[in-house]
């Protein structure tokens, strides 16, 4: 993702540490941690896999190049943590929910890095630098149909999120697009983007899985509360999905209850920029 605004506009009020510090610094999302998330890793890896395997090798081998290359795959993981809340194990329809998100998630990748003319992602050769434009835009739209296709079968209320989902990634990008190179751009216009390009996934991702649980309508609200209005993007709504989903999903575990209490209201109150140093690497711990 494009971090231009956040790197040139806003410096990080902290002393800037060492690369060295900044390398080291482990780097975990609190869902990794989560008891049985490494099973269910494996069944989210096997999952995208079958998911874009079709008749003709070519296209089997251009849609999975990226999700060969590894990822956290932290959409997925979101929406089996919120699938889980209330205790037992998430059903297939909840990973399948994740997938659908995580293949939109890798279908705008192909994308943005024929935007950017990017040469690697992931440590590998991009797409398009591998085997060109118009393949790679092509195999996005291609794993936009999978998570579409995959959306529908969980479901019309499914299908329709993750349709409007798509659209406010889109909506995120021409925002950002429209102010490239402008030193002028203000804090709403980045926020605008990002809640489209970035958070409005996320949020989705915690409410599919409530959905594909069979959570009722109270909790499945709750997962996402703010996100629900796509108009609220202010700095705290940017941000309330996330940290509502992760309020809920820490209550599943009373141990660790504190930590995530912390987490989720430090999230709530996070701005973007507070993320990265000014050379574009993560601030150590996030």
């Amino acid at each position: 993702r494009c971090l231009v605004f956040s790197r040139c506009c806003f410096r990080p009020a902290a002393p800037t540490p060492s690369l060295p510090d900044v390398s080291q610094a482990p780097v975990r999302s609190p869902l990794l941690a989560l008891a049985g998330m490494d099973a269910d890793r494996v069944r989210i890896e096997d999952a995208m896999r079958a998911a874009v395997v079709t008749s003709d090798p070519y296209l089997t081998e251009i849609a999975s190049h990226l999700i060969l290359a590894g990822g956290k795959r932290l959409r997925p993981a979101l929406a089996v943590a919120a699938g889980q809340i209330g205790g037992g194990n998430a059903s297939d329809d909840v990973v399948q929910g994740g997938v659908a998100c995580e293949l939109v998630h890798l279908g705008s990748l192909y994308h943005d890095d024929v935007m950017d003319e990017a040469e690697t992602r992931r440590g590998v050769e991009t797409v398009n630098a591998k085997w060109g434009n118009l393949q790679a835009i092509l195999a996005g739209d291609f794993l936009l149909s999978r998570a579409s296709e995959i959306a529908a079968s969980l479901g019309t209320e499914v299908a329709g999120l993750l349709a409007r989902t798509i659209g406010w990634l889109c909506e995120g990008q021409i925002e950002e697009l429209r102010h490239t190179y402008d030193v002028g751009r203000t804090e709403a216009s980045y926020l605008a983007s990002i809640h489209g390009k970035t958070a409005s996934l996320y949020g989705t991702a915690a409410r599919i899985g409530g959905i594909a649980a069979g959570h009722d309508r109270p909790l499945i609200d709750a997962l996402t509360a703010r996100y629900a209005d796509p108009q609220q993007k202010d700095r705290t709504a940017l941000n309330q999905a996330y940290a509502a989903a992760m309020r809920a999903v820490w209550a599943r575990f009373p141990k660790d209850a504190d930590v995530g209490a912390l987490f989720a209201e430090s999230l709530a109150n996070l701005r973007p920029w507070d993320l990265w140093l000014p050379d574009g690497r993560p601030q150590p711990g996030t």
